[in-house]
């Protein structure tokens, strides 16, 4: 038996799509009907994904700025 794959497949009546579900990092593969590989699609990965929040976090807690984004939570005092 195979192992379990983290692989998105999207399937239509001239081929299919691949990807990996979790990895920014690997290619989108094209297959045509026959499951010959057309064509794989490379895209570039940010060097950090995660630096806006990061960064308006960081300074929010400086006093640099407030963020707009951040909850403070005023929403979760809602939701209970």
């Amino acid at each position: 038996r195979d192992p379990p794959k983290d692989e998105l497949v999207i399937t239509g009546p001239k081929g299919r799509v691949t990807c990996v579900g979790m990895s920014p990092c690997l290619p989108v593969s094209v297959y045509d009907s026959s499951g010959n590989l057309v064509q794989q699609i490379e895209f570039p990965t940010p060097e950090h994904t995660g630096q806006p929040l990061i960064q308006a976090v960081t300074n929010d807690l400086r006093g640099v700025s407030k963020a707009p984004c951040l909850s403070y939570g005023d929403n979760a005092i809602r939701a209970r």
